[in-house]
């Protein structure tokens, strides 16, 4: 099982003692491939 990121946020946040926290993201260099415009238009509830 491939670790995703909220996983290894809870891990750490539990390692050394804190609560765990959102987590805020951005990218500036985000793409995507052409056989991914289906699945981010359904995502994000565009047509």
């Amino acid at each position: 099982m491939k670790p995703t990121p909220k996983l290894l946020k809870e891990s750490m946040a539990k390692e050394i003692g804190v609560e765990d926290g959102e987590i805020i993201a951005s990218s500036k260099g985000l793409h995507l491939y052409d056989y991914c415009w289906d699945l981010a238009r359904t995502r994000t509830g565009r047509k």
